[in-house]
């Protein structure tokens, strides 16, 4: 619908207009990806109102096994990172791409890769870091040694791909938050607040000290504050991931202990 000529054009409206032209644009680099990529793996809906591209470009894996000379080559991936989903691709030709895994991105975990840097007879490590998906598409453990063109490249991409609010200050992101059903009655009593009903179940965006929640109620989309006596926490896929990277974590940690007190490392070469 057209503003007529005596309708003022408030800074509400121009931040509302402004919103809607970033929305629209990130769903049309949204579409085009989706037009140009095709998945060796399971597929997945790509294209999302709620979903949008992060950061993408191509780095260089270091292969995990070597050839007849001892060497560990160099393969290109293309990565896609969005604000919930990692898709990990190779070119097929100038302009498309295959999909040869993809994780939802609060099980992404990167590494400086040090342990690598003792085994490698390589000046290029200062730019290498490890990629983990903890759990891809199939229910396994990817792991990926990686080099960026800069060191400044490999930064950037470490700081973007571990970004992970994860609740440390009481705030989550909408695509990786908890999530509770209501088991009291609360009627909102202040502007802000959210009343709610018994059963009813709410995504939490943010807790406070004092007892308080902030969420959004998945029925209508409404959000507000309520009281956390009236909800108990659920298991969601929120819980679940949260103890994948926990137990990732202690594995690690038994790993590197193990290795520093039975192996010996032996270097190998890789190419620049």
């Amino acid at each position: 619908m057209a503003l007529s000529a005596s309708c003022p054009l408030t800074p509400q409206v121009v931040e509302a207009c402004n919103r809607e032209v970033g929305r629209m644009k990130m769903m049309e680099e949204i579409v085009h990806i989706a037009n140009k990529t095709e998945f060796e793996c399971k597929a997945l809906l790509l294209v999302s109102s709620s979903r949008w591209l992060v950061r993408q470009g191509q780095l260089a894996q270091l292969s995990e096994k070597e050839n007849i000379f001892g060497h560990r080559k160099l393969c290109h991936i293309y990565l896609f990172l969005f604000n919930d989903l990692l898709l990990v691709t190779t070119r097929k030709g100038m302009d498309r791409f295959v999909v040869r895994d993809h994780v939802h991105r609060s099980l992404i975990e990167v590494s400086e890769g040090l342990e690598e840097k003792e085994d490698l007879v390589c000046a290029s490590w200062e730019r290498m870091f490890c990629l983990a998906l903890l759990k891809n598409q199939r229910g396994t453990t990817s792991q990926f040694l990686l080099q960026a063109s800069t060191q400044a490249e490999k930064i950037t991409w470490m700081e973007v791909l571990s970004h992970r609010v994860d609740g440390m200050e009481g705030i989550y992101e909408e695509w990786d938050c908890p999530q509770v059903r209501c088991t009291e009655v609360y009627v909102a009593q202040q502007p802000g607040e959210l009343s709610v009903q018994l059963g009813d179940t709410i995504n939490v965006i943010q807790k406070t000290a004092d007892g308080f929640l902030e969420g959004r109620r998945l029925a209508d989309g409404e959000r507000g504050w309520f009281p956390d006596y009236c909800a108990v926490q659920v298991t969601n896929e929120y819980v679940q991931r949260k103890h994948l990277r926990q137990r990732y974590h202690v594995l690690q940690t038994a790993n590197r202990i193990l290795n520093r007190r039975h192996t010996v490392p032996q270097a190998t070469a890789c190419f620049r």
